[in-house]
């Protein structure tokens, strides 16, 4: 507090100033020695100076009391102000603490939240489990109940039940008609066994599905494809086209060309005309003229005929492949090609004309396999053994009724 203790010393020393003023002002014991013969004439302005110098007296003396109280005053507001500074730290912390108290409280309702979500979750899932436990022992205490009072007539008809979902379920992953229908006339004949009213409609249901077995045809995949892999390995002894000439064309060239004396006798001893017809005749020998539909390709290298004969192999492989896939288009594209190598770079032999008798054969062939809906079946037995049921435990709740 400097401030403080400069203020309080300037006061002391203007009072020391005052009181000095004071003293000054009042007569000396000379004076009143020397001037009794004054006192009537002066004792009115002693009693003056005496009323002033008390004034005086009394206005330091409240001038003092006034700085003290203005000090105090100063001492308490700076008190004031350093307990106001003191309360708002105090107060800040405090506004932290319940920010922090604030957040604390958020994070554990979250987590509080979080906690009950998991715990509901988790009676779900015990509750769902317990649920689907009870069922499955209400389910077994049934299926036992039901295998007690299972009669040969029951077994016969789950028998036909299961071979009607057998033929639907062969239907789609064989995608062949011929196992499905024996699956279904089997059905049939443990149906025609049973001799139950009722069912009727069933093997009305089970013969309209074979019908419709019947109708769709089937395709004989396997027979398809063997039969393009056994040409394709005969592609390797067809004749392509070459320039050559015929055996007896050859040997008629080495008869031209030999100089056997006997032929150059022959030659020597004819006329000019014998010898032009002769030269005619051989030269008809030589020249044969076929005649062939198509254009003509250029005759072909080692390496070319390779290239073809592969081509060829290639385009039977991928309609084989074809068949498979049930594409229908592409089995047709693929003989079309192996048609048309085998026209125009195949000699035209009985070898090569049956291969492309068969070739156009197999091209008229549907490889895709028609799937009819054979779902009427199931759905007629599952209806008359569900019925069936319900009229039999009908009838035991009745008997139980009447007994006594």
């Amino acid at each position: 507090m400097p401030d403080g203790e400069n203020l309080r010393g300037k006061i002391v020393s203007d009072l020391g100033k005052k009181a000095k003023k004071a003293s000054s002002s009042l007569p000396s014991e000379s004076e009143l020695a020397h001037g009794t013969g004054k006192k009537n004439t002066e004792s009115k302005s002693l009693h003056n100076s005496a009323k002033l110098a008390k004034t005086n007296f009394i206005t330091l003396i409240l001038t003092f009391i006034f700085l003290l109280i203005l000090t105090a005053g100063s001492w308490f507001m700076f008190q004031m102000k350093a307990q106001l500074k003191d309360n708002s730290v105090k107060l800040d912390s405090l506004e932290d603490l319940a920010d922090r108290t604030a957040k604390s409280l958020d994070m554990f309702s979250v987590k509080s939240k979080k906690f009950e979500s998991i715990q509901d979750e988790l009676i779900r899932s015990t509750d769902d489990h317990i649920n689907s436990l009870q069922l499955q022992l209400t389910a077994q205490g049934a299926r036992l109940a039901e295998l007690g009072s299972t009669s040969r007539s029951d077994w016969y008809l789950s028998e036909a039940a299961y071979l009607v979902r057998l033929a639907s379920q062969r239907l789609q992953t064989e995608r062949s008609t011929k196992n499905p229908l024996a699956l279904l006339l089997q059905a049939d004949r443990i149906l025609l066994n049973l001799n139950e009213e009722g069912l009727l409609s069933v093997r009305t249901a089970i013969a309209d599905d074979v019908a419709s077995l019947r109708l769709a045809g089937s395709v004989d995949v396997e027979g398809i494809v063997l039969e393009l892999n056994a040409l394709a390995k005969q592609i390797n002894q067809l004749e392509l086209l070459r320039l050559s000439l015929d055996s007896s064309d050859a040997n008629l060239e080495g008869e031209i060309l030999s100089a056997d004396g006997v032929h150059i006798s022959e030659i020597t001893d004819s006329s000019v005309d014998s010898l032009t017809e002769q030269f005619k005749r051989h030269l008809a020998s030589l020249v044969k003229v076929r005649e062939r539909k198509g254009i003509i390709e250029p005759a072909l290298s080692y390496s070319e005929e390779s290239v073809v004969r592969s081509n060829l192999k290639l385009f039977l492989h991928q309609a084989a492949n074809s068949v498979l896939r049930e594409e229908q288009s592409v089995f047709e594209l693929s003989l079309k090609n192996a048609l048309d190598l085998m026209r125009i770079y195949f000699s035209d032999t009985s070898s090569s004309r049956q291969i492309n008798s068969r070739i156009s054969h197999l091209k008229e062939l549907t490889v895709v396999q028609m799937l009819p809906d054979i779902n009427g079946s199931i759905s007629a037995i599952e209806t008359f053994i569900i019925v069936r049921q319900s009229r039999l435990t009908k009838a035991d709740a009745s008997d139980i009724i009447d007994k006594p």
